[in-house]
């Protein structure tokens, strides 16, 4: 097993190496791996450091530094019982220096330290302002022309606290190459010391009128530099690419070979699925998926069910990744001229259609194989009798290996069926828009199958996921009427749609509140089913509806503008919301803006977009991109067990992490003693850990998460003018 040495462990330590870092002139440190049973006391004693410098008088025969502060946190363990009470494991620690003197320009420094056995020597010439700091947070891959440019200014030091810098600084945006200034402009103070979250005064570095493409870093004297990054038109596209292509990487039942990945596989799960009469949504009485479901066997084989995606770190399909072709296919016809075929290099390629409605395709393809032909209803997805332990690659995890392997199909349900349903027609809506000629029929009749299933049921539509409530059933209902009669025109479905929709009949302030006291990851499918109506064009829309989603998108989006800049660093989450499961990524904060800026063009919603990406990116607390293989430095260590069973030394590129969390999972007991200081003294958005085992801090879900971070992305991409020809020739082609 390449990532452990049993079932249970994390992966091994990563590349991460050793190293020497700069916050400022005068503030410095080193990174070191050690194992548990250190005497972590003499990391802390300033005595146990030495500064040198042959070229520096002040350091000539060495000194001491000033102050010693330490951040100390779980970088790997190999858990030895499958309870997790027992494991060794490898503690990272960030030891932060105070000089007695700034470091010198061009001058070669060395800190050999005692503290570690044995002793250890760092050396490292400083650059002056082309030193990275690790102040100074910015867009990793860079920034939009004509959108706002903002990095950012501050960092927590552990039992140092907040690093201290002077307000209204001067800095520059420097030429990658010629280093020439760019641009100058002074720091603004975007929240002072904010103790609960970040811990530490963030400034604003503002260069939004820095507009010429180019290389650049963000500079300041005494201080450092940035990460390099580019200003184009293009910045996004192969951030997008990585991201969508992730979901590629998710998909079940098919070989993952090159050309299109490196990370390459067999089709995995295309065995024995038998039926079950347990539902994924619904009266499931009192039983959990791995009683109810072998329990409630109804013995019938199922006949070519596969396909789906793997959700999150485990292997199951399930109705919640329904939301990824319906959310692709928003973003498509949102902003169709964004999107082409061959932008993603997977396997229906170059097939004449936008690869981001191929992927859409492959889900709802697996969707239509799981609805029953008789009455329309649809499986609520696949599971097995258990989850799949971390040393179980995709390919492992058979019957034959592992009689809890067994895969069972959940019963059809009116949930699944709705949301699958709307996702099946606002496919067909999508494709009629890529190509009147293409053909929608399979996917219609599918939607008006399972549309006929849930009339028949429709007393029984449950809320769609029971802990947090994300659709309700008249949401559900709402969005497959809304997109049968978007597709169709039929009277009825527009009838049922102004039935159900829950936005119809609020005040606006009542609507604000509904949706924002939500938190966000609760509301976005309101803004969704509010959005697709607004962009119905072919039928008549009412105009009361119309109004009411216009004003409520608009309304909300600046409710959330304000949470925008009431936060140290650009995140949407609410200062009451539960610190826990992504509330500190950018998943789903986007929704607002993306859903007023297609309704409105206001800039100042595209501004919110590219603020939402920037934190996804680097403009965060950790200075990291959330998602792996991204960027100069991204999270490396996620729960993705296809990763930690592929004999590849880095993971799949495009995964997103929840990151920072304070709930609980069934690692929490392993990290959070482990962290110095005090779990419970470290700012919320420190209390992070590349901990692959931990679920609450390295997992994802391709629906809660994945899927925004996609969106986000998309709608910043640039038009493509050979799209549109495409689309004129077509129809100039049908007219004759």
């Amino acid at each position: 097993m390449p990532y452990g040495s049993n079932a249970y462990s994390d992966r091994p330590p990563t590349k991460r190496t050793e190293r020497f870092f700069v916050e400022t002139a005068e503030i410095i440190g080193i990174i070191l791996y050690q194992e548990e049973g250190v005497i972590e006391s003499r990391l802390d004693d300033l005595q146990q450091y030495r500064i040198q410098s042959p070229a520096d008088p002040v350091y000539g025969s060495g000194l001491n530094p000033q102050q010693c502060g330490r951040f100390s946190r779980t970088h790997y363990v190999e858990v030895t019982d499958k309870d997790y009470k027992t494991w060794v494991g490898l503690q990272e620690h960030f030891i932060y220096l105070k000089l007695p003197s700034p470091l010198k320009k061009e001058n070669r420094y060395s800190i050999k330290t005692e503290a570690t056995r044995p002793p250890q020597l760092f050396e490292l010439t400083y650059q002056g302002i082309l030193q990275r700091s690790y102040a100074i947070k910015v867009n990793q891959y860079g920034y939009l022309p004509q959108g706002r440019k903002i990095a950012t200014l501050g960092d927590w030091l552990g039992t140092f606290g907040p690093l201290k810098l002077e307000k209204n600084l001067t800095f520059q945006v420097l030429d990658l190459q010629t280093k020439k200034v760019c641009f100058k402009g002074k720091s603004r103070l975007r929240r002072n010391e904010d103790s609960s979250l970040t811990g530490t005064d963030v400034q604003s570095l503002d260069f939004s009128s820095l507009t010429h493409p180019g290389d650049y870093l963000v500079a300041i004297e005494g201080i450092g530099c940035s990460w390099p990054f580019r200003i184009s038109d293009e910045i996004f596209s192969e951030a997008f690419q990585i991201a969508t292509r992730f979901i590629y990487h998710q998909r079940c039942g098919i070989e993952l070979k090159e050309p299109y990945t490196p990370f390459t596989r067999g089709a995995c799960h295309r065995g024995t699925v038998i039926q079950s009469d347990f539902p994924s949504h619904g009266d499931r009485q009192g039983m959990g998926d791995f009683d109810g479901l072998p329990k409630l066997s109804t013995g019938k084989i199922l006949e070519n069910a596969w396909g789906g995606y793997h959700d999150a770190g485990d292997y199951d399909r399930n109705p919640r990744q329904l939301e990824v072709p319906l959310l692709l296919c928003q973003l498509y016809e949102a902003y169709p001229k964004k999107f082409w075929d061959g932008q993603l290099n997977i396997p229906e390629s170059r097939n004449k259609i936008a690869d981001i409605l191929d992927e859409a395709a492959w889900n709802i393809d697996f969707h239509i194989r799981m609805q029953n032909p008789d009455s329309g209803g649809v499986s609520g997805g696949i599971e097995c009798g258990q989850h799949p332990s971390f040393a179980v690659g995709p390919m492992e995890d058979v019957v034959e290996k592992y009689p809890l392997a067994q895969m069972y199909a959940y019963a059809a349900d009116p949930f699944t069926t709705a949301l699958f349903g709307a996702a099946s027609a606002r496919l067909a809506y999508c494709l009629k828009m890529e190509n009147p000629r293409l053909s929608s029929k399979t996917y219609l009749a599918a939607a008006r199958k399972a549309s006929a299933y849930v009339e028949k049921n429709i007393d029984r539509v449950p809320a769609g996921v029971t802990d947090d409530q994300v659709y309700t059933p008249a949401a559900i209902l709402s969005l497959l009427f809304c997109e049968l009669y978007k597709l169709t025109g039929d009277a009825r479905a527009h009838e049922l749609f102004r039935k159900f929709f829950p936005l119809s009949e609020k005040t606006i302030p009542d609507l604000v509140n509904d949706c924002y006291k939500d938190k966000g990851q609760k509301t976005w499918p309101l803004m969704s089913i509010g959005l697709s109506y607004w962009l119905l064009k072919d039928f008549p829309r009412d105009k009361k509806i119309i109004r009411h989603i216009e004003d409520s998108i608009l309304a909300t989006a600046d409710q959330y503008m304000q949470t925008f800049d009431g936060r140290g660093y650009p995140c949407g989450m609410n200062q009451d919301d539960p610190f826990e499961w992504g509330r500190a990524s950018g998943a789903s904060y986007e929704m607002p803006f993306f859903a007023a800026h297609r309704i409105s063009a206001k800039k100042k919603y595209l501004d919110y977009l590219i603020d939402n990406a920037n934190y996804w990116l680097g403009v965060n607390p950790l200075g990291l991109v959330l998602a792996t293989g991204m960027g100069h430095e991204a999270v490396k260590n996620p729960l993705h067990i296809t990763s930690m069973n592929d004999g590849i030394p880095e993971p799949v590129p495009g995964c997103t992490v929840f990151g920072p969390g304070d709930g609980a999972d069934w690692t929490k007991h392993i990290y959070h003693d482990r962290f110095f200081p005090a779990y419970e003294k470290i700012p919320s958005f420190y209390r992070y850990a590349e901990l692959g085992v931990s679920a609450i801090l390295n997992e994802f879900t391709l629906a809660v998460y994945q899927i925004h971070f996609v969106l986000n992305l998309g709608v910043l991409l640039k038009d493509r003018v050979r799209a549109r020809k495409r689309t004129k020739r077509l129809l100039k082609k049908k007219k004759k």
